[in-house]
């Protein structure tokens, strides 16, 4: 448990225990606990951890550089065409001259 907690279930357990006994304050600090430690685990599925982070990272550079790569062929094939298509149009004019 961090401090932070110990610190909550003392003075919890001293509010509780100010209106009971002993043993029901410490029945009640438990159950409560438990409902706390339940909601925690409950939620720790949900968050990215630093790790989880890095690796997501990791994911979406290879995706970027891989369409930037096809990006790039395109464009080269698609110049490539159009030259080709400038070169068919001069050389068809070249020859009917």
């Amino acid at each position: 448990m961090n401090p932070a907690t110990i610190d909550f279930s003392e003075q919890l357990y001293e509010l509780i225990r100010r209106r009971t006994d002993d043993k029901t304050a410490h029945e009640a600090v438990r159950i409560v606990e438990g409902m706390v430690n339940e909601n925690v685990a409950k939620r720790e599925d949900r968050l990215a951890t630093r790790e989880d982070l890095l690796l997501v990272k990791e994911e979406l550079k290879d995706k970027i550089a891989d369409q930037f790569k096809r990006m790039i062929s395109l464009i080269v094939t698609l110049a490539v065409l159009i030259l080709g298509l400038y070169g068919t149009i001069i050389f068809g004019v070249l020859l009917k001259h």
